[in-house]
């Protein structure tokens, strides 16, 4: 019974998160889309960062240029830490 309750509550903050980060997300897609602000973005968090970062960016506002700053190795792999847009 308790690790119901447990997965359940998990489940709620695992959702809650979500949301939030939608929330967000959204709030910041209507700045760009208006404001197209020069943007530093952190890409060393998620492996995936270095793809998705871009992604979502430009969702929002197409011309936007990239550049990529500082870079790492992480698993082998070259990885981009900090992505610059203007």
């Amino acid at each position: 019974m308790k690790l119901r309750s447990l997965h359940a509550r998990l489940v709620a903050a695992t959702l809650f998160w979500t949301v939030g980060i939608l929330v967000a997300v959204s709030a910041v897609g209507m700045f760009i889309i208006e404001h197209h602000p020069r943007m530093a973005l952190s890409a060393y968090h998620v492996p995936t960062d270095p793809e998705q970062i871009p992604a979502l960016v430009r969702a929002a506002w197409p011309n936007y240029k990239m550049a990529c700053g500082p870079c790492a190795e992480a698993n082998g792999r070259v990885r981009p830490d900090i992505l610059y847009f203007q």
